[in-house]
């Protein structure tokens, strides 16, 4: 069952238009005449034609609109037909949708940008990790400059003097013979013993 329910569709030719009276079910508080031009617009096939929403009626105890339109082929016959406060308000609402429709699209578009935005940061830090990739690359001048390492060998040049140091100490080693004393006293005692001996035989 559709939403619109024809009542009346009158040809009126000594006012050169339609009338149209139908129902609209399920819509009652809820429907404009703009919604109710445009549903009544599809219904009945007539685009290109000037549709006034004359009356919409709200019905007590029920969800059902009975609205009544008028529909002309000419637009300046409608203007002077019906009352231009009608025509006025049409404009008005009109222009509200238009602005709605308006503010839609650019919320739409800036909804666009910001997730274009929101990919490009994205793929720019993508891109620097991949440029420091190759710097690790490059990085390899360290092995390189593992020749110099070798080159610093004053360590090796100053290994005979940790020698010398020892040759040093050697040294005053074999110097300091106060142990020769304790051997030169056995030769003394000899000499000692002779001279005992001598002077006994000469006592004697």
């Amino acid at each position: 069952m559709s939403a619109i329910q024809g009542k009346t569709d009158v040809e009126n030719t000594f006012l050169s238009r339609r009338e149209i009276t139908c129902d609209f079910n399920g819509l009652g508080g809820s429907l404009t005449k703009i919604q109710a031009l445009e549903m009544v617009t599809k219904e009945y096939g007539l685009d290109g034609k000037t549709v006034v929403p004359m009356i919409l009626e709200n019905h007590v105890g029920r969800t059902q609109v009975t609205g009544t339109f008028y529909v002309y082929d000419d637009v300046k016959l409608a203007k002077s037909h019906v009352i231009p406060n009608i025509f006025a308000r049409l404009e008005k609402a009109n222009a509200k949708i238009a602005e709605k429709a308006e503010e839609e699209e650019k919320k739409k578009a800036s909804a666009k940008e910001a997730e274009k935005e929101a990919e490009s940061p994205a793929k720019d830090d993508e891109k620097p990790k991949e440029k420091d990739a190759t710097p690790k690359t490059e990085e390899q001048p360290k092995e390189k400059d593992a020749p110099p390492k070798t080159e610093e060998k004053p360590k090796e040049k100053d290994a005979p003097s940790k020698t010398d140091e020892k040759e040093k100490d050697a040294a005053p080693k074999t110097e300091e013979k106060p142990k020769e004393g304790k051997t030169d006293a056995p030769a003394n005692d000899d000499k000692k013993s002779k001279d005992e001996k001598s002077s006994k035989e000469v006592s004697s």
